[in-house]
């Protein structure tokens, strides 16, 4: 996960692990830092028109829009979200902080 950039599975999976040293090495080398292994969740509040399916860093979320409050948490740092409305994709970068919530309002019309 680290050596993919992929943040989001790179906390799950440290989150497992009994001896971190190594994966922390190899994930700060990779552009994923500590803080992202470890650090608290912040959110992302996301709003579109019209209705749009949602995927964080490529992966589908299972959501569509509006997504609010602290249904979607996201480990901190940069990620993508991108807006699907039917073949057209839309995706913009936030920046996640431990415990805070980012809004993301769109008008894809």
């Amino acid at each position: 996960m680290c050596n993919a950039g992929n943040a989001v599975k790179a906390r799950a999976f440290y989150a497992n692990i009994t001896k971190p040293t190594a994966i922390v090495e190899m994930c700060v080398r990779n552009g994923i830092g500590e803080d992202q292994l470890t650090g608290a969740d912040g959110y992302v509040e996301l709003q579109s028109t019209p209705e749009a399916k949602i995927l964080v860093d490529g992966q589908d979320t299972g959501y569509v829009t509006p997504v609010m409050g602290h249904t979607l948490a996201l480990s901190p740092g940069k990620h993508k979200v991108t807006f699907l409305v039917g073949a057209d994709r839309y995706t913009y970068a936030v920046h996640v902080k431990p415990g805070e919530t980012v809004s993301l309002t769109k008008n894809l019309q």
